[in-house]
């Protein structure tokens, strides 16, 4: 395949050859997969319909997508951009055959293509865009997977789309605020000390999967907000560090109906530090710098905004775990207090927070607080506002059939267009009959299903949290040998 004249070009030269278009949208095809031959590949693709106005196909090794004058097209219009066909308007479907000379590489390589049918009474004036379609090549082999031609009635489940054309797309961003209240806490009648202590502090919070309104999905948290306890006293912080994680840490703040008392007191914070962490995982730095606190900022709903932090991926399912670190300063000015709840009224335990600050006579470290290795646990939990986004949504085939007693899998063909941001991963796992039976764990790599006939895959989409755009797959096949 040679590059094409550019795109604009060829769009002008076939101005002349404009007509109406009809509101009926032929559906265009290609094979899903290919095995190449030695000498070269025979692909005919088609428009399984009429259409009344000149058009070209595009053909590309790249799917993209790529926006152009408000379509979408299916192709990364790199520098292997080129035509298949020019035409004017036909009467009935169409089909075309074209050579494809074989290649080093050409295994797993695909080849994307989508129709441009001039249209002087499309939105952008010029064109509107048919479907996209690809041809990806593989060694041989029964392919086992799929084009996504109906992926609700083949039996896909999840939280994808099906709103392109033979494809299967990631599912919305979806964003939500929560506000950590718990209504078994008593609200404490003062302003108890906020992290943004002027002497230096290390404090750690723990926020368990209902106190944070988890889902079991995994979210991005993308901003934390603080609810400042009677007046806001205009202040600043020069060296605040905020950090996130997940922790092992499940308070249970059950009290025992005849004492009162906690039934498991021990269950929250440790009064050390490190032990706070998850083994192998310690929290993540989040935001590193100086912050001003400004009564003009304060939200609607009370809340005031830490400073910004780098999105943290919360897996949904664990405690979440704040910590804040900030370095004694004879510049830093905090006094407004800070909204809490107490847990429990009948002793300071299960830990919600573990506390360590500096006095004026003995302030924290310098430069770093971290050199404060414990501190003392109590249960007042911070209100905080917490803003989520799920970027990562999912879609799972059904079981299936490779038709083979014995198979040998290969690497999977993924055809897909993935928007600059956003990225997808593919995970196998094998059964011996159709209703999964003696099923695997999942895995990377469709070779943990080798010699099981059977073969379920599951795709993870992750989206582009600042454009919400989210990867568009078109076939998935896995060979079966």
């Amino acid at each position: 395949m040679n590059p094409s004249p550019s795109l604009s070009l060829r769009l002008a030269a076939s101005l002349a050859l404009s007509g109406a278009i009809a509101a009926q949208i032929p559906l265009f095809t290609m094979p899903s997969a290919e095995v190449p031959g030695i000498s070269g590949s025979q692909i005919t693709w088609t428009i399984g319909g009429a259409v009344p106005g000149p058009f070209v196909v595009l053909a590309d090794l790249s799917g993209g997508p790529f926006d152009l004058f408000g379509e979408r097209l299916y192709l990364g219009f790199g520098p292997v951009l080129t035509s298949l066909l020019v035409s004017p308007a036909t009467t009935g479907p169409t089909a075309h055959t074209h050579a494809v000379p074989t290649v080093p590489g050409m295994i797993g390589m695909s080849i994307f293509g989508q129709p441009l049918v001039l249209d002087p009474l499309a939105p952008n004036g010029i064109f509107r865009a048919l479907n996209g379609a690809s041809t990806t090549f593989h060694a041989g082999g029964y392919p086992v997977g799929s084009s996504f031609s109906d992926p609700i009635g083949e039996g896909f489940t999840g939280t994808f789309r099906a709103d392109v054309t033979g494809h299967i797309r990631g599912g919305a961003v979806q964003r939500r605020t929560h506000q950590t209240i718990d209504p078994q806490g008593a609200p404490f009648a003062a302003g108890l000390a906020n992290p943004l202590h002027p002497t230096g502090s290390r404090v750690q919070m723990v926020y368990r999967t209902q106190d944070v309104g988890a889902s079991g999905e995994p979210e991005l948290l993308t901003a934390v907000r603080w609810h400042p306890y009677g007046p806001i006293a205009p202040g600043s912080i020069s060296n605040l560090e905020m950090r996130l994680g997940h922790t092992d840490v499940t308070p249970d703040y059950t009290h025992d109906p005849w004492s009162a008392l906690p039934v498991n007191p021990n269950s929250g914070l440790d009064p050390t530090f490190a032990n706070n962490y998850r083994a192998s995982a310690p929290p993540v730095v989040s935001y590193r710098g100086s912050y001003a606190i400004n009564p003009g900022l304060l939200t609607a709903s009370g809340y005031l905004a830490y400073p910004q932090i780098v999105p943290f991926a919360y897996d949904g399912t664990s405690s979440l775990l704040l910590e804040f670190l900030v370095a004694d300063d004879p510049t830093n000015s905090s006094m407004t207090g800070a909204t809490v709840r107490l847990m429990s009224l009948a002793m300071p335990l299960p830990g919600a927070r573990l506390w360590a600050s500096g006095t004026v006579f003995q302030p924290m470290p310098i430069p770093n607080p971290a050199q404060v290795s414990s501190g003392t646990p109590d249960n007042a939990m911070y209100e905080l506002e917490l803003d989520f986004a799920r970027v990562q949504t999912w879609a799972q085939s059904p079981w299936l059939d490779s038709l083979n007693a014995n198979p040998d899998y290969d690497p999977p063909m993924v055809a897909a267009s993935t928007p600059a941001g956003s990225s997808l991963s593919l995970s196998f796992r094998g059964a011996t009959s159709m209703s999964g039976a003696g099923a695997t764990a999942w895995s990377a790599s469709p070779d943990i299903a080798d010699g099981m006939r059977y073969l379920q895959f599951r795709i993870t989409f992750v989206a582009n949290l600042l454009t919400g755009e989210s990867p568009i797959v078109d076939t998935v096949f896995v060979p079966a040998r």
